[in-house]
């Protein structure tokens, strides 16, 4: 199955030899979900730049001999499309027990959610509840639910974005939808890194600038704190906690910079300074159609 997001590896190759994300271990600085340090190492380098140690064994190993589910892209795909795609995602698992078959599923999820980022929520939500079932095999030593945690660690912010991606606001800007899939696994409590904190914190601190990148950054802030805000407040975030007083500070003075130059954009900051000005309260993180609302149908 092709990978569209790509990292790179070695500290001097911007444009250098690339792999899979999910073909690669968990950093070795200190973003994983239980060892998060400061936001500073990311800031410095900028989301572009990321240093990765040498694969783990299993990750040799499975890549010989462990077997996905035959014609995977197409069965996961026919999976998602269903209107409750968890019991055909736990069936198929439960076949084919594998480090491929669950490197497939997040792959196939993250292509489902940039397809149709209205069914975000609802793929997320599956994948929780065939993560955290009690039908859920076991793979190798290790429990679907850390294999998934894993994976999308590896996932979210692990891509070195173009010029493009950056400046141009549109649907299919791959910042922003990496916005959306991190915002939902902070929600769904899928998993949590150091990369995807950092990432509210540089739309937080976007240059007010006035360009169209300063309004990316910034959106994608505004897309996980309207998902998933109240766990930017809280002591799982480690050194990245910011208060709600804080956020709002900062949403409030990139509101009179102008930064939002996109109405539909400026409206979804309003949102993100209502819901921190509120305390960013766990029960308002409900904006599962935050992207819809950037991006509103033009039918």
């Amino acid at each position: 199955m092709a990978v569209r997001r790509a990292v790179i590896i070695g500290a001097q190759l911007h444009r250098g030899i690339r792999l899979p994300a999910a073909h690669l271990p968990r950093l070795d600085v200190g973003t994983h979900q239980s060892n998060i340090k400061s936001r500073s190492a990311f800031r410095q380098e900028g989301p572009h730049l990321l240093f990765f140690s040498s694969l783990p064994p299993r990750y040799y190993n499975h890549a010989m001999s462990d077997e996905s589910v035959p014609n995977a892209e197409q069965v996961f795909k026919q999976a998602f499309a269903a209107a409750d795609p968890a019991p055909h995602l736990l069936k198929l698992l439960k076949e084919y027990p594998t480090y491929a078959t669950v490197k497939d599923l997040i792959v196939s999820y993250t292509e489902a959610v940039e397809e149709d980022p209205s069914r975000a929520q609802a793929h997320a939500a599956a994948i929780s509840k065939v993560a955290t079932s009690a039908e859920a095999p076991t793979i190798g030593s290790e429990t679907l639910w850390s294999l998934v945690n894993s994976e999308l660690a590896d996932q979210h912010f692990k891509v070195a974005y173009g010029d493009d991606e950056i400046t141009q606001f549109a649907p299919n800007n791959t910042y922003l939808l990496d916005s959306l899939l991190s915002g939902l696994s902070l929600k769904y409590g899928l998993t949590s890194t150091g990369d995807m904190y950092a990432a509210i914190g540089n739309g937080l601190d976007a240059p007010e600038d006035g360009t169209t990148r300063s309004q990316v950054l910034l959106a994608g802030a505004c897309i996980q704190i309207l998902l998933a805000g109240s766990k930017l407040a809280a002591e799982g975030a480690g050194s990245y906690r910011t208060s709600p007083e804080a956020v709002a500070g900062k949403l409030k003075a990139q509101k009179t910079a102008n930064t939002m130059k996109d109405p539909h954009a400026a409206r979804v900051l309003e949102l993100a300074i209502s819901h921190a000005g509120s305390g960013l309260n766990p029960a308002n993180d409900t904006a599962d159609d935050v992207f819809a609302l950037l991006f509103p149908s033009k039918s």
